[in-house]
């Protein structure tokens, strides 16, 4: 700019400016919100002038890297930032290009948009793609889930931003997200099948590899572990997850190794969270069998079946035709499939058994005794058992009793066989009985028992039951033989009933036993003998309940069975209780707190039933109800006494401060097994409160409405949607709420109860106002929550005029939580209550749309002062934004004169401004002369601006470019303003050095179209056409100056063809005489005179007409204009009398037929010819 106010202040002018030409008229962008945008502007010139421009940007969030462009091409660099801006807001302005070729003007218009991120399905910003990028491809979705980016680009709602911070703190991501998509609705929980409910293999001789194929039924996050029971079986992969399918499907590979069992049974377990299949698997084989081992496994069966049947005959279950005819198959399959002769002595019994003394006899004969001797003693003694039994001779006897007898106290102490032989043998068996018993344990001590020994024992007691005096080990197996073999009778039955009641130590079986004889008889001391067992083992599971029930009601005393009663009482179908055990813990109340609590509901649920036993519950209940209050204890039961009990006449301020812990309290239940807490997620504490489940049940503090409820596993993963559970409110809280706030406005549920019940009700009266402020002092508190209230606070002390209150509210306030419309007006409260440095860094911060017009006045008028008037662009923009806008006062119209650089329209409006305010604008006016004459553009205007600088600055090298630059533009293109620009010229003739020519031109041009003009001065300007002349300037408007001796009339003779181009161009005129017919074109030069204005001059007598065209060559090539024709008009007495007009008259008068008119015009000519020869000389 500079260098052409130098130039045009030498005199220097250009014909020529720049076309410019620019890649966008306007622009119209959406820009993802949080980020930038960058791009660019080409600028090219179409006529290959050199471009010099100068940039500027009217909005601060757009900026432009250039500030100027040289050249015959540029780039202009711009980037647009949303950080401080909000999705759905929209930016306009507009790009000024200040240049030599003009001013160019771009709009922008940019609308924040959602953000968006790329991926391979393309750039997406919303959940519904994001579902279809994880259903496609789970991985690449995922780590797009874990990133921040996540929750600026697709968490648009506050609903679904508070969802995925709670899920994202979980300890697997995967999981977390299919738990989001499916708690925003965006999928359905993953469901698992399998192909096979049975796997079956038959004869496997190796090892076999199978699979067993998993489907799931739609795309999502699957965790399968895969366990396996059984030996035989093993499978590869442990777990499974959705990495593994393919597709829909997976492939499970499972092992089989076949071990030595015939049948081996085994399960493969799949178990997901949701989910848990078990699929049996059955591996068969058939062994070879020899004959060999057919044979001992016939030996075995028939010799275990003869010992059964025996047995049951010994027990009177068979008799002894029944025993004898079954026993004579199996003696026969032993004595065919065996060569023992022990079979033989077996086969000996059973015939004495049958009462074949003689054939058992000879059976024993044929045995030789030796042999057995020699191969076991208890095999010996059995055969002289045999014999002893089938000869009955009473010496015999003896002799074998003494043999076993030796066996038995020497070496074969341990076997039960021979102690039985000799009681068999033993005449004084009855008067021996406690002996017998006695026996008996000790071979149970060293558990030598046989079957047929417990029957003995069995036999003794039921003929004396007394003889059992304590339950030990031995009485007890020796009970639990007989009830399973069912031969006790009944009295024994009963005396071991006595005994139980004695013992100390709980027995399961026992207690199975007496339950099953409880049944059977159903005998007061039967049930007393299973409560004991029951309490005895501390049993507390509900299937026993029926017994501490029918103990209670049988009127049974004993210690613990109300205790146990309550303990195992099914508290959530319970409709009724025994009246004795309400009347038993009326005096003796040392239940758990669960049961304590469910026997007082149960009180005070059917008071009016139960008359006095209430009243002496009453006090008891009271104690209980307020002790639990203080312990801030409560579940379903308790919230009952409370709701009884605490009335407003029990309102007390010590009852009233604990209140708080319990009104909020609701019970959530989850039986999932894998499920071992809750947390509570409250947002505007910005913190998480977890709670164990006990039982599946947790007890939680549900305070404000604004809560997520998230599920947690033993591994730390969280569950939102998938996993059920139910939630009840346990109090009334509505109903205390109130008069606990009175009294405690400490407790921060309150608080934030009541806080978040006045801002949905937008409730502003003195209670709320006070809530407000007592949030504010709570520590943990999140900054959103702080800034709602503080928002509602400052609105209240606004609009009640309580300035400084607000103002102390104002300063707590952090702007950046705030949005859009909620900045804009807490700044004008800022502006209003006169911090303008936080308004203005907030402007800085955030912008100032939708901030007031006078509001911004106010502050830069302001700022512009406290900064002492120094550059601050952002300071400028809002100056210029307030002055736009109508508002403004001198302050503002200063700063702007001294800093605004925009285009020339802009920048006059200001000096107009300026004038209207009498504010001195020298600053603003030359930098407008100068953005002028550097743009060529609003000339016209900036004459009134020339005028009034050129009173100040008279002599100035801006004043000469000035002039110079108009005198240019008005010879050459014909701009005028005016008067007063001509007078000004008139006086700088003389001082504006190299451009004197052209301003003198100039005037010439102007007055030679004026009505009038002092003679003394057209003498002047006379004086100028001759010296133009002299240096061979001639131009058109000369004729308008001839008549004189310094410019002669003769110029009145002259016909101009004039042509105006750049001056390097080589202009050519091509004309001829128009005729009848047509002539050859003549083709010359154009004369150039001055800065591009081409003349060729030519004299034609009256009706001649030259046809003409012209043609330009430059650069760029050859153009031709359009064809013209210029003609000598007629003769007309106002005409100069130069030669060639006398001799246009005389032409005239000769066709009028005017002689005398010839005549005089012809004397005429000749004298003007003789004088020009005498007075001039042809060089």
């Amino acid at each position: 700019m500079k260098e052409k106010i130098q130039l045009l202040s030498r005199g220097v002018f250009e014909y020529e400016n720049p076309e410019i030409e620019v890649s966008e008229k306007e622009i119209a962008l959406e820009v993802e919100a949080g980020s930038h945008y960058s791009g660019t502007i080409q600028l090219n010139s179409r006529n290959h002038i050199e471009i010099r421009a100068m940039i500027f940007s009217s909005n601060k969030w757009m900026q432009c890297l250039e500030s100027t462009v040289i050249g015959t091409t540029g780039c202009i660099h711009y980037v647009f930032d949303t950080q401080a801006l909000e999705t759905g807001e929209v930016c306009e302005g507009c790009f000024y290009i200040v240049s030599n070729g003009g001013e160019i003007t771009i709009p922008y218009r940019v609308k924040v948009c959602a953000p968006f991120c790329d991926s391979s399905m393309g750039p997406m910003n919303d959940l519904d793609q994001f579902a279809s990028l994880a259903r496609d491809n789970w991985s690449e979705a995922l780590k797009i889930f874990k990133t921040p980016e996540f929750g600026r680009v697709f968490l648009h709602n506050k609903k679904n931003r508070r969802i995925y911070a709670a899920l994202i703190k979980g300890s697997d991501m995967s999981l977390a997200m299919e738990e989001f998509l499916c708690t925003v609705k965006r999928k359905q929980a993953v469901q698992m099948s399998v192909s096979q409910d049975l796997i079956e293999f038959d004869n496997l001789e190796h090892p076999v590899s199978e699979h067993l194929l998993i489907e799931k039924n739609q795309w999502g996050h699957v965790n399968i572990h895969v366990s396996t029971e059984g030996d035989f079986l093993s499978v590869y992969k442990k777990t499974v997850t959705d990495e593994d399918f393919l597709g829909s499907y997976y492939q499970l590979e499972y092992n089989i190794v076949p071990g030595m069992h015939t049948v081996a049974s085994g399960k493969i377990i799949l178990e997901t969270l949701n989910q848990r299949i078990v699929v049996p698997v059955c591996c068969r084989r058939e062994k070879a069998r020899d004959v060999d081992f057919i044979e001992r496994k016939t030996l075995k069966a028939s010799w275990m079946h003869l010992c059964r049947l025996y047995l049951k005959y010994a027990l009177h279950q068979i008799d002894r035709n029944q025993m004898i005819g079954y026993a004579r198959e199996d003696i026969n399959g032993c004595l065919n499939n065996s060569r023992d002769i022990l079979f033989k002595v077996v086969e000996a019994d059973f015939l004495r058994e049958e009462g074949k003394n003689e054939e058992a006899q000879k059976v024993l004969d044929g045995i030789n005794g030796r042999e057995l001797r020699y191969r076991s003693a208890v095999a010996y003694s059995y055969f002289l058992y045999v014999n002893a039994l089938c000869r009955q001779d009473e010496h015999y006897t003896e002799y074998v009793r003494d043999s076993i007898q030796f066996y038995e106290e020497g070496q074969y102490h341990d076997r039960w066989e021979l102690v039985y032989m000799l009681m068999k043998l033993d005449a004084r068996e009855e008067q021996h009985q406690l002996k017998v018993l006695r026996q008996t344990k000790a071979l149970y001590d060293r558990h030598l028992m046989g079957g047929l020994m417990y029957l003995e024992a069995v036999k003794i007691i039921n003929k004396d039951p007394s003889l059992i005096r304590e339950m030990g080990a031995f009485e007890i197996s020796l009970f639990l033989w007989g009830i399973r073999h069912d031969c006790l009778n009944r009295e024994t039955i009963f005396r071991f009933a006595d005994l139980v009641l004695r013992m100390h130590v709980y027995h399961g079986q026992c207690l199975h036993a007496m339950i099953e004889m409880c049944s059977l008889y159903e005998t007061k001391n039967l049930l007393s003998a299973v409560l004991h067992l029951l309490i005895l083992g501390e049993k507390k599971d509900p299937i026993y309940h029926q017994w501490y029930q029918l103990g209670i009601k049988s009127s049974i005393k004993m210690q613990g069975l109300y205790e146990y009663y309550m303990a195992t009482l099914d508290m959530k179908n319970c409709r009724e209780l025994p009246v004795p055990v309400l009347i038993y813990f009326q005096y003796d109340n040392r239940l758990q707190l669960k049961q304590k609590a469910f026997l007082f509901r149960y009180v005070i649920e059917h008071e009016q039933w139960l008359g006095k036993l209430f009243e002496a519950y009453d006090g008891i209940i009271k104690a209980f109800t307020f002790e639990q209050l203080q312990k801030g204890v409560i579940n379903e039961d308790i919230a009952v006494l409370y709701h009884h009990y605490l009335t407003k006449e029990a309102m007390t301020p010590h009852v009233v401060k604990a209140m708080p812990a319990i009104i909020f309290k609701h019970h959530i239940h989850c039986d999932h097994p894998g499920i071992v807490g809750v947390i509570i997620d409250y947002s505007e504490l910005g913190e998480e409160k977890y709670y164990p489940l006990d039982q599946g049940d947790a007890y939680v503090d549900l305070y404000m409405d604004d809560y997520r409820i998230v599920l947690v596993d033993t591994r730390g993963g969280r569950y939102m949607s998938t996993i059920p559970y139910t939630i009840d409110r346990l109090m009334d809280a509505g109903r205390y709420i109130r008069i606990c706030y009175e009294q405690g406005r400490d407790n921060k549920m309150l608080v934030l109860n009541r806080s978040e019940r006045a801002l949905k009700y937008q409730m502003m009266d003195d209670v709320s106002i006070e809530t407000y402020k007592c949030v504010l002092s709570l520590p943990d508190v999140s900054r959103h929550y702080q800034k709602t209230i503080l928002k509602n606070l400052i609105d209240y002390y606004y609009d009640n005029y309580e300035g400084e209150t607000l103002e102390k509210y104002l300063l707590q306030l952090d702007i950046q939580l705030l949005g859009h419309s909620e900045r804009s007006h807490i700044i004008e409260y800022f502006i209003q209550r006169g911090l303008f440095d936080k308004a203005y860094e907030a402007i800085r911060e955030y912008g100032y749309e939708g901030i007031q017009d006078k509001r911004i006045m106010r502050l830069c008028s302001r700022v512009i002062r406290e900064k002492n008037f120094a550059k601050d662009e952002l300071l400028v923009e809002l100056a210029y934004f307030a002055f736009s806008n109508g508002k403004y006062d001198e302050t503002i119209l200063q700063y702007l004169i001294m800093f605004y650089a925009g285009t020339t329209e802009q920048l006059y409006e200001i000096w107009k401004a300026a004038g209207d305010f009498e504010v001195p604008a020298e600053q603003l006016e030359e930098r407008l002369l100068c953005e002028i004459l550097f743009t060529e553009n609003h000339v016209a205007e900036g004459c009134d601006v020339f005028v009034s600088y050129y009173h100040t600055h008279p002599g100035h090298r801006l004043i000469r470019a000035f002039l110079g630059y108009y005198g240019y533009h008005y010879l050459v293109h014909g701009q005028t303003s005016g008067e007063k620009i001509f007078q000004i010229m008139e006086i700088e003739l003389d001082q504006v050095e190299n451009a004197r020519d052209v301003c003198a031109l100039a005037l010439l041009q102007y007055y030679s179209e004026a009505d009038h003009v002092e003679p003394e001065f057209y003498e002047k300007l006379q004086q100028e056409v001759a010296a133009f002349m002299d240096k061979g300037i001639l131009l058109p408007f000369f004729r308008k100056y001839a008549g004189n001796a310094e410019v002669p009339e003769e110029l009145a003779d002259f016909l101009y063809a004039e042509y105006h181009t750049s001056p390097k161009a080589a202009v050519t005129i091509h004309y001829r005489l128009h005729q009848e017919f047509e002539t050859e074109w003549i083709n010359e030069p154009m004369r150039h005179i001055l800065g591009g204005i081409f003349i060729r001059t030519f004299r034609l007598f009256a009706g001649e007409e030259i046809e003409y065209y012209i043609s330009e060559q430059d650069e760029n090539g050859e153009k031709t204009g359009e064809k013209h024709l210029l003609q000598r008009e007629e003769a007309m007495d106002a005409w100069p009398e130069t030669g060639v007009e006398l001799l246009n008259r005389m032409n005239h008068a000769i066709q009028t037929e005017d002689s005398q008119a010839v005549n005089e015009m012809i004397c005429s000519y000749e004298r003007i010819n003789e004088m020009t020869e005498q007075l001039f000389e042809l060089k």
